[in-house]
């Protein structure tokens, strides 16, 4: 019998507990011939004994927070059709469905007590590694593209596919994700996938450029003067403090405009990142801190860690990474604080 495990009600009983006559562990069901044991009182440990000692055939009566409390099932099935395509009796019943599932759980969740067949739910410890390829619309590889795999809204897992255009993503454990992968050249794509057993799981993604609409209009090519080639050095002394100079990507090969610093705000934390692009070293200045530790990680485009910490609650503080032993590329630096996670793209230079 697995230790590690939540309980559950499998068969609710509606009988009236106080016209139960009492026994000595809780009392006598006449519609059932059997005795219901209070489990009111008792830890989850005393209730695995007594269910072990019974072999599984036991009911009784426990309190909502003492059992895993399951939603009834309903997909967001109106997140994944088009409500245009639906009859309309068909939008009828799927919100009647969707009204009467959320009556049933507010039921469940207004009792204090519930009583019936206790049911034990393993944890389930099982993890499958999802990889795949993840190319352009062209059917290039998408190098350094950022890798998600999001459930309810939360990621779960991210890295940055190589310059093959393949990503790993390992300890996965069952259930049903959104896998979701972006560029800043080459758009986005994503898909749904089921994930069940301890396996080596394939998917692959392929990204769409974004499509926009509206009133087209032409503008006249407006003729310039050539600009003479001048030395990477004498662009940083002339530029302005504020302005960040075009470089170019020593992975991807191609010409980029790098946004200038700005601080990053999520989950009551607001954190400053420069320089971006940097020669040897990445500053985090936290100017405001949230109630959660800031956990920090730098990954490279292989999606390997090259650094990670954990910094405890603080305030006004600075915190240095040294990048001064790595090779110039794309860098991932991901912030977590508690379930909030955000992702920001570094150079290397």
């Amino acid at each position: 019998m697995e230790d590690q495990g939540t309980f559950k009600i499998a068969e609710p009983c509606q009988a009236d507990w106080n016209q139960m006559s009492a026994e000595t562990q809780g009392r006598f069901c006449a519609a059932c011939q059997r005795c219901v044991i209070d489990f009111t009182q008792k830890t989850a440990v005393e209730i695995k004994t007594l269910y072990d000692q019974a072999k599984g055939d036991v009911c009784g009566r426990v309190k909502v927070s003492q059992v895993q409390q399951v939603r009834p099932a309903v997909r967001s099935t109106l997140s994944k059709m088009r409500i245009g395509a639906l009859k309309g009796i068909q939008v009828f019943a799927l919100a009647l469905m969707l009204a009467f599932t959320g009556l049933l759980h507010t039921e469940v969740q207004a009792q204090k007590e519930i009583m019936g067949k206790v049911a034990f739910v393993p944890e389930n410890n099982r993890t499958s590694e999802i990889f795949g390829r993840v190319i352009t619309e062209e059917g290039d590889p998408a190098k350094g593209a950022e890798v998600t795999l999001q459930q309810d809204g939360i990621v779960m897992a991210t890295t940055l596919t190589d310059a093959k255009g393949m990503y790993r993503l390992p300890r996965i454990h069952d259930g049903e994700y959104e896998l979701y992968a972006s560029s800043l050249e080459d758009g986005a794509g994503s898909h749904y996938i089921h994930v069940a057993g301890s396996k080596l799981q394939r998917e692959d993604l392929q990204l769409q450029e974004m499509r926009i609409m509206g009133e087209m209009r032409y503008e006249p090519e407006v003729l310039i003067e050539p600009i003479v080639p001048i030395e990477p050095q004498e662009i940083l002394e002339i530029l302005a403090p504020t302005e960040i100079p075009i470089v170019k990507d020593p992975l991807a090969s191609v010409e980029k405009s790098l946004p200038i610093d700005e601080s990053i705000v999520f989950s009551g934390f607001s954190v400053k990142v420069f320089p971006n692009p940097t020669t040897d070293k990445v500053n985090l200045r936290v100017e405001k801190a949230g109630t959660e530790n800031l956990e920090v990680t730098l990954l490279n485009i292989d999606g390997k860690t090259v650094y990670e910490g954990v910094w405890l609650r603080f305030m006004d503080a600075q915190k240095v990474i040294d990048m001064q032993g790595l090779p110039a590329g794309i860098y991932l630096l991901r912030l977590q604080a508690g379930n909030a996670v955000v992702n920001r793209q570094l150079l290397k230079i």
